[in-house]
């Protein structure tokens, strides 16, 4: 019967060509012979391009909700290493990061012990992460030589240091760094490469102005840390905290002061010209002598000022002073004079302070 509709909702026609089924999604019309084919009655969204060789590629593009992600964390690879060398690529396979990572207990708690100096390591991770320079490693290398043959260290710390000093005189670790050293410092020489060895943690440095300087200033302070940077286009420098003796009006304390010292060209000689700063013990010892009997006498004279009674000019808010106001006020004040631990006096608030308080014989 022409056009008939089956009670199955299909419709035959005769010459057999077509037909239209009822799938699960919807009328299809398929060819004769061939399965009924199933929809998804989504609109799909896909990207066809040609890839390096020509061949035609088609991805899909996915719909994803946004979400807050949390970083892989690969904990169980690799952790029964007593220490680990990891190397952190970029997605274009240059290195990102290169650290070594202390994992054994006994190693843990040995640089525990020895390692406190040193503030860039931090001795409560788990594991411990040292990154280059491996500052700690180069000044830690003698000591560590004598622990991993020491006794009271069990035998398997032991061994783990042995591995630790290995890696220490490999090419990746600090071979090329310690020939270097030992082929320019003894002799009182210096690039600006090894320039951070020489300032290990705790050591007495000296910092001053050089010849010739307006304003000379001089002091000295204990190194708490020191870092290689980049400031602005690309010049390296070195950056190196000292902790310096202060007054800030009411008290005595220990404060940290930067010190930032800029690369250099070549092999110069370890001394105040060439150096903003150096280690106190590589001063000529006359220097050294004149420097302490110096600076006693003036730390002496700055805790007598500080703790003698003074009055200086009260102001509310900004003043401006002329130059010539300022001397009939404060007279020929030279700033070499000042009895302040080692830092410029800039303001005039400051000044003013330090020229009217009295002299060091008269407290």
């Amino acid at each position: 019967m022409d056009g008939a509709l089956k009670p199955n909702g299909e419709e035959q026609k005769e010459d057999g060509e077509t037909a239209n089924k009822e799938g699960e999604h919807g009328f299809t019309t398929i060819p004769d012979g061939e399965e009924t084919r199933s929809w998804i009655p989504e609109l799909k969204k896909v990207i066809q391009f040609n890839d390096l060789r020509g061949n035609v590629q088609i991805v899909p593009m996915e719909k994803f909700s946004r979400r807050k992600i949390k970083k892989p964390m690969i904990t169980t690879l690799f952790n029964n290493y007593a220490i680990l060398q990891r190397k952190t690529l970029r997605i274009n396979g240059m290195l990102q990061e290169f650290t070594l990572e202390i994992q054994s207990d006994g190693l843990q708690q040995l640089l525990k012990k020895i390692a406190t100096p040193f503030s860039e390591v931090n001795l409560d991770a788990n594991p411990i992460v040292l990154r280059p320079p491996f500052r700690c490693l180069f000044f830690l290398r003698e000591k560590l030589e004598a622990l991993s043959n020491d006794s009271s260290v069990d035998e398997a710390t032991q061994r783990e240091v042995r591995q630790l000093l290995e890696f220490i005189k490999s090419d990746a670790g600090m071979q090329r760094l310690i020939t270097d050293y030992d082929s320019l410092v003894p002799t009182n020489r210096i690039t600006f490469d090894l320039l951070w060895t020489i300032f290990p943690p705790q050591e007495l440095v000296y910092f001053g102005s050089k010849e010739g300087t307006k304003y000379p200033f001089e002091y000295c302070g204990y190194v708490e840390s020191a870092q290689v940077g980049a400031a602005k286009h690309q010049t390296r420098r070195l950056e190196i905290t000292l902790l310096v003796g202060f007054h800030n009006g009411r008290a005595y304390g220990i404060v940290g002061r930067q010190l930032t010292m800029y690369d250099f060209f070549g092999i110069v000689d370890i001394n105040s010209q060439n150096l903003d700063a150096i280690p106190f013990s590589k001063l000529p010892e006359k220097k050294r002598e004149e420097l302490r009997t110096r600076f006693i006498e003036r730390g002496k004279r700055y805790i007598d000022i500080s703790k003698a009674p003074h009055s200086f000019l009260h102001y509310d808010g900004p003043i401006v002073i002329p130059e010539a106001e300022s001397k009939k006020r404060l007279g020929d004040f030279q700033p070499t004079g000042y009895a302040h631990s080692g830092f410029a006096v800039s303001n005039f608030a400051t000044t003013s302070l330090v020229s009217k308080v009295p002299k060091s014989d008269d407290v």
